[in-house]
Protein backbone atom coordinates (compact mmCIF):
# COMPACT_ATOMS: atom_id res chain seq x y z
CA UNK A 1 0.00 0.00 0.00
CA UNK A 2 2.97 2.35 0.58
CA UNK A 3 4.30 1.95 -2.91
CA UNK A 4 1.19 2.64 -4.57
CA UNK A 5 0.87 5.69 -2.12
CA UNK A 6 3.94 6.89 -2.59
CA UNK A 7 3.72 6.34 -6.73
CA UNK A 8 0.51 8.24 -6.97
CA UNK A 9 1.59 11.25 -4.47
CA UNK A 10 4.79 11.64 -6.37
CA UNK A 11 2.84 11.59 -10.06
CA UNK A 12 -0.17 13.98 -8.88
CA UNK A 13 2.65 16.70 -8.58
CA UNK A 14 4.49 18.83 -10.94
CA UNK A 15 8.06 17.70 -11.89
CA UNK A 16 9.52 20.72 -10.62
CA UNK A 17 8.18 20.34 -7.35
CA UNK A 18 10.51 18.45 -4.78
CA UNK A 19 8.63 15.72 -2.46
CA UNK A 20 9.41 15.25 0.59
CA UNK A 21 8.94 12.18 2.43
CA UNK A 22 9.29 11.39 6.12
CA UNK A 23 8.29 7.90 5.59
CA UNK A 24 7.12 6.00 9.43
CA UNK A 25 7.55 2.43 10.06
CA UNK A 26 8.14 0.04 12.54
CA UNK A 27 11.15 -2.03 11.06
CA UNK A 28 11.55 -2.13 7.57
CA UNK A 29 14.24 -4.62 6.65
CA UNK A 30 16.93 -2.76 4.31
CA UNK A 31 15.66 -4.57 1.01
CA UNK A 32 11.98 -3.15 1.61
CA UNK A 33 14.10 0.01 2.36
CA UNK A 34 15.94 0.04 -0.79
CA UNK A 35 12.37 -1.21 -3.01
CA UNK A 36 10.84 2.33 -1.60
CA UNK A 37 13.58 4.24 -2.71
CA UNK A 38 13.99 2.12 -6.40
CA UNK A 39 10.31 3.58 -6.85
CA UNK A 40 10.84 6.74 -5.91
CA UNK A 41 14.17 7.15 -8.18
CA UNK A 42 12.06 5.69 -11.61
CA UNK A 43 10.70 9.52 -11.79
CA UNK A 44 12.15 12.35 -13.17
CA UNK A 45 10.81 14.58 -10.41
CA UNK A 46 12.93 14.77 -7.18
CA UNK A 47 11.94 13.26 -4.58
CA UNK A 48 14.05 13.57 -0.64
CA UNK A 49 13.13 11.17 1.61
CA UNK A 50 13.79 9.94 5.48
CA UNK A 51 12.71 6.53 7.21
CA UNK A 52 11.45 6.97 10.56
CA UNK A 53 11.57 4.05 12.61
CA UNK A 54 8.81 4.24 15.34
CA UNK A 55 9.65 2.22 18.68
CA UNK A 56 6.13 1.04 19.82
CA UNK A 57 6.49 0.82 22.90
CA UNK A 58 5.10 3.94 23.90
CA UNK A 59 1.72 2.81 22.56
CA UNK A 60 1.50 -0.26 24.65
CA UNK A 61 -1.25 0.88 26.47
CA UNK A 62 -3.21 1.84 23.54
CA UNK A 63 -6.40 0.54 22.31
CA UNK A 64 -5.53 -2.52 19.40
CA UNK A 65 -6.87 -2.69 16.37
CA UNK A 66 -9.67 -5.52 15.35
CA UNK A 67 -7.59 -9.20 16.06
CA UNK A 68 -4.30 -7.90 15.61
CA UNK A 69 -2.16 -4.81 16.41
CA UNK A 70 -1.57 -2.01 14.18
CA UNK A 71 -0.35 0.41 16.51
CA UNK A 72 1.98 2.09 13.57
CA UNK A 73 -1.36 4.35 12.84
CA UNK A 74 -0.93 5.96 16.64
CA UNK A 75 2.98 7.31 14.94
CA UNK A 76 0.87 10.04 12.97
CA UNK A 77 0.43 11.68 16.80
CA UNK A 78 4.43 11.95 17.26
CA UNK A 79 5.17 14.23 14.11
CA UNK A 80 5.58 17.40 15.86
CA UNK A 81 8.04 16.13 17.89
CA UNK A 82 9.61 14.14 15.00
CA UNK A 83 10.28 16.05 12.30
CA UNK A 84 12.87 18.75 12.44
CA UNK A 85 11.68 21.95 13.18
CA UNK A 86 12.30 23.56 10.29
CA UNK A 87 9.44 22.33 8.58
CA UNK A 88 6.36 23.55 9.98
CA UNK A 89 3.72 22.17 6.96
CA UNK A 90 2.90 18.51 6.65
CA UNK A 91 0.62 16.22 4.76
CA UNK A 92 0.08 13.18 6.57
CA UNK A 93 -1.17 10.23 4.40
CA UNK A 94 -2.19 7.27 5.22
CA UNK A 95 -0.92 3.78 3.17
CA UNK A 96 -4.18 2.82 1.52
CA UNK A 97 -4.60 5.97 0.15
CA UNK A 98 -4.56 7.04 -4.07
CA UNK A 99 -3.54 10.06 -5.02
CA UNK A 100 -5.48 11.36 -8.15
CA UNK A 101 -4.87 15.23 -8.18
CA UNK A 102 -2.13 17.24 -7.00
CA UNK A 103 -1.35 17.53 -3.12
CA UNK A 104 -0.17 21.08 -3.98
CA UNK A 105 -3.48 22.86 -3.07
CA UNK A 106 -3.46 20.98 -0.05
CA UNK A 107 0.30 22.42 1.33
CA UNK A 108 -0.66 25.66 1.07
CA UNK A 109 -4.49 25.32 2.35
CA UNK A 110 -5.41 27.93 5.12
CA UNK A 111 -5.62 26.35 8.53
CA UNK A 112 -7.41 27.12 11.52
CA UNK A 113 -6.32 27.99 15.11
CA UNK A 114 -5.70 24.06 16.25
CA UNK A 115 -3.39 23.82 12.95
CA UNK A 116 -5.38 20.80 11.65
CA UNK A 117 -7.03 20.36 8.08
CA UNK A 118 -8.96 17.54 7.63
CA UNK A 119 -11.71 15.97 5.58
CA UNK A 120 -15.10 15.20 7.06
CA UNK A 121 -15.96 11.32 7.32
CA UNK A 122 -18.80 10.40 4.98
CA UNK A 123 -20.01 7.52 6.81
CA UNK A 124 -20.04 9.14 10.20
CA UNK A 125 -20.37 12.83 9.19
CA UNK A 126 -20.79 14.18 13.26
CA UNK A 127 -19.26 12.86 16.64
CA UNK A 128 -22.41 11.72 17.57
CA UNK A 129 -21.97 8.65 15.09
CA UNK A 130 -18.52 7.63 16.47
CA UNK A 131 -20.48 7.16 19.81
CA UNK A 132 -18.59 8.76 22.55
CA UNK A 133 -18.20 6.51 25.61
CA UNK A 134 -20.09 7.99 28.60
CA UNK A 135 -16.65 9.56 29.90
CA UNK A 136 -16.14 11.90 27.02
CA UNK A 137 -20.21 12.11 25.77
CA UNK A 138 -20.61 15.36 28.13
CA UNK A 139 -17.33 17.03 26.97
CA UNK A 140 -17.87 17.05 23.52
CA UNK A 141 -20.27 18.45 21.09
CA UNK A 142 -21.99 15.68 19.03
CA UNK A 143 -23.12 17.55 16.45
CA UNK A 144 -19.59 18.86 15.28
CA UNK A 145 -17.87 17.83 12.19
CA UNK A 146 -16.02 14.39 12.36
CA UNK A 147 -13.18 14.41 10.57
CA UNK A 148 -11.19 10.78 8.88
CA UNK A 149 -7.85 11.29 10.42
CA UNK A 150 -6.47 8.92 7.04
CA UNK A 151 -5.21 12.26 5.25
CA UNK A 152 -4.22 15.40 7.48
CA UNK A 153 -3.11 18.85 6.44
CA UNK A 154 -0.90 19.90 9.75
CA UNK A 155 0.94 23.25 10.38
CA UNK A 156 3.61 21.53 12.87
CA UNK A 157 4.41 24.69 14.28
CA UNK A 158 0.93 25.80 15.89
CA UNK A 159 0.82 21.72 16.78
CA UNK A 160 4.11 22.04 18.65
CA UNK A 161 2.52 25.18 20.00
CA UNK A 162 -0.85 24.33 21.13
CA UNK A 163 0.24 20.32 22.20
CA UNK A 164 -3.31 18.70 20.72
CA UNK A 165 -1.54 15.65 19.49
CA UNK A 166 -0.09 15.46 22.94
CA UNK A 167 -3.51 15.91 24.65
CA UNK A 168 -4.83 13.33 22.44
CA UNK A 169 -1.90 10.80 23.18
CA UNK A 170 -2.94 11.36 27.27
CA UNK A 171 -6.62 10.83 26.59
CA UNK A 172 -5.34 7.26 24.59
CA UNK A 173 -3.90 6.38 27.49
CA UNK A 174 -6.91 6.08 29.42
CA UNK A 175 -8.43 2.91 29.91
CA UNK A 176 -11.43 4.02 28.94
CA UNK A 177 -10.18 4.60 25.26
CA UNK A 178 -10.60 0.81 24.73
CA UNK A 179 -14.27 2.21 23.98
CA UNK A 180 -13.11 4.34 21.02
CA UNK A 181 -14.89 3.01 17.67
CA UNK A 182 -12.04 4.03 15.61
CA UNK A 183 -9.12 4.71 18.34
CA UNK A 184 -6.87 7.48 17.41
CA UNK A 185 -9.22 9.05 15.19
CA UNK A 186 -12.07 8.77 17.78
CA UNK A 187 -9.34 10.50 20.21
CA UNK A 188 -8.07 13.14 17.73
CA UNK A 189 -11.85 14.02 16.94
CA UNK A 190 -12.77 14.66 20.63
CA UNK A 191 -9.85 16.68 21.39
Amino acid sequence: GALATLASARISLQEDIVLNVFFLHNGLSLAEIEQVVRLLDRFKSETKIQFHEINLECFQGYPKFWEKSSLLTYARLLLPDLIDESVDRLIYLDVDLLIMSSLFDLATIKLGETGVGACIEQIAPSIRFDDPPVHIKGKVNSSAPYFNAGLLVLDLSKLRKNRLFEHCMNLLAQPYAQEFKFHDQSGLNYI
